[in-house]
C-alpha cells in the first residue's frame, strides 16, 4: 500500500511539473493567463507611450488602436496610452523597446537611423512627391522592407504614423531659399542626415528634445527649429516664433513599434489583432495631422507670425551633394527604388 501511494504521488508530481514546464510565460510584467482555445492573452496590459500631447494626431491615432484591441479582445486585452514623453524621449523609448522595458512607442524614422542607418533613406530632402507618394512608398513594398531591418534590432514595425513634412521656424527672417539658412541656428532631431543637409545650406545645426524647444526658442538659444505644422501647433512653437516658412523639406514618418519578444509571442489570430488596430490608428494620426494644418496656419498668423511659402524647386535643386553624401551607407539601390515609384505621382 505505501509503494502504491508513493507511485501515485510521483505521477502527480511529474505531471504537474510538466504542465507547469510547458505553459506561457507573459511577455510584460503583468499578470498574463494565455486563453485556451481563443489565442488572446488574458488580462494583458499593453503601454504604448509617444513624445508629443494629446491634441496631436499621435495620439488620437493610439486611442483608435486602443480602441479597436479592446473590442475586438472584448476586455481581456487593455491598452494604457502614454502621452508627452511620460515613458521617456523617443530614443528612450526604443531602447526601452530593445531592452523589454517598453511595450510598445511610436517613433520617428529619424530617431531609428541611430538603431538602422538604412532608415536615413526617409530622412532624404524632397524625397516624396507629396503626401500620397510618402503613403504608397510607406505603406507599400519599400516601406515593409524598411521595417524589416528592425526585427533584428529587438523590435517590430506594424505601421506607420506620421510626423509629417517639415517646416522651417525662426525669428530672424522668412525662409525663401537655402541662402536664408546660412549664419541661422536651427535645432533639429538627431539625425545625420537632417544635421549635414542644415550645414550643407550653411545652417548651424544643434539636436535637443523635442520638450525643450520652446524655452530654447524663448531664450534665443537658437534661432529657429524645424518641424511639422501639426508640431509645431501642439508644441506651441509658434507663440515664441516670428516667421514659419512652409517649406516641406523633408517628410518624416513614425512607425508604431513593438517588442519583438511580445510579438513573437501571440498567437497570429492576437498579432492579426494588434495589425489592424494599428493601421487604424495610422490612418487617423494622417486625417488628423492632414485636417488641422489649415486651421493651424490661421491660428499661427492669428498670433502673428508671418507665413511665406519657400522655393521648393531652389532646395530641391541643391539636394543632390546631400544624397551623394549617405548614398553608399543607404544604399543607392534604395534611394533609385523611391525616385523611381515617384514617377507615378
Amino acid at each position: 500500500m505505501k509503494r502504491t501511494i508513493f507511485v501515485f504521488l510521483l505521477v502527480v508530481s511529474m505531471v504537474f511539473a510538466l504542465t507547469s514546464c510547458s505553459g506561457t510565460t507573459p511577455s510584460t510584467g503583468d499578470d498574463v493567463d494565455q486563453t485556451q482555445g481563443s489565442g488572446i492573452p488574458e488580462g494583458l496590459k499593453i503601454n504604448v507611450g509617444h513624445s508629443v500631447n494629446t491634441s496631436h494626431g499621435y495620439h488620437l491615432g493610439l486611442l483608435k488602436f486602443k480602441e479597436i484591441v479592446e473590442e475586438k479582445t472584448e476586455g481581456k486585452v487593455t491598452v494604457e496610452v502614454h502621452p508627452s514623453s511620460s515613458l521617456g524621449s523617443e530614443r528612450e523609448m526604443i531602447e526601452g523597446i530593445q531592452l523589454g522595458t517598453i511595450d510598445m512607442a511610436i517613433a520617428a524614422t529619424s530617431q531609428l537611423t541611430s538603431f538602422e542607418p538604412k532608415m536615413q533613406l526617409f530622412d532624404l530632402p524632397f524625397l516624396f512627391k507629396g503626401r500620397e507618394h510618402a503613403f504608397a512608398v510607406l505603406d507599400g513594398e519599400i516601406g515593409r522592407d524598411m521595417l524589416g531591418l528592425l526585427e533584428d534590432k529587438g523590435m517590430v514595425g506594424l505601421s506607420y504614423f506620421e510626423v509629417g513634412f517639415r517646416n522651417f521656424t525662426n525669428n530672424i527672417e522668412p525662409i525663401k531659399t537655402p541662402a536664408d539658412i546660412a549664419g541661422k541656428k536651427f535645432r533639429l532631431m538627431e539625425t545625420p542626415v537632417h544635421v549635414q543637409a542644415i550645414a550643407y545650406w550653411k545652417g548651424n545645426p544643434t539636436s535637443m528634445p523635442i520638450g525643450e524647444v520652446y524655452t530654447a526658442l524663448q531664450t534665443k538659444t537658437i534661432d529657429g527649429q524645424e518641424n511639422p505644422i501639426s508640431i509645431i501647433e501642439a508644441q506651441r512653437l509658434f507663440e515664441v516664433q516670428k516667421y514659419i516658412s512652409i517649406s516641406e523639406h523633408f517628410y518624416t514618418g513614425a512607425p508604431l513599434l513593438i517588442q519583438k519578444k511580445m510579438w513573437d509571442s501571440y498567437s497570429p489570430e492576437f498579432q492579426a489583432i494588434l495589425q489592424e488596430a494599428a493601421n487604424a490608428g495610422r490612418d487617423v494620426c494622417r486625417q488628423s495631422n492632414m485636417k488641422s494644418e489649415d486651421e493651424a496656419v490661421a491660428k499661427f498668423e492669428a498670433a502673428g507670425c508671418e507665413i511665406n511659402y519657400a522655393d521648393k524647386e531652389a532646395f530641391a535643386a541643391d539636394s543632390q551633394a546631400i544624397y551623394d553624401m549617405f548614398a553608399d551607407e543607404i544604399g543607392q539601390d534604395l534611394i533609385d527604388r523611391v525616385l523611381e515609384s515617384a514617377k507615378n505621382f
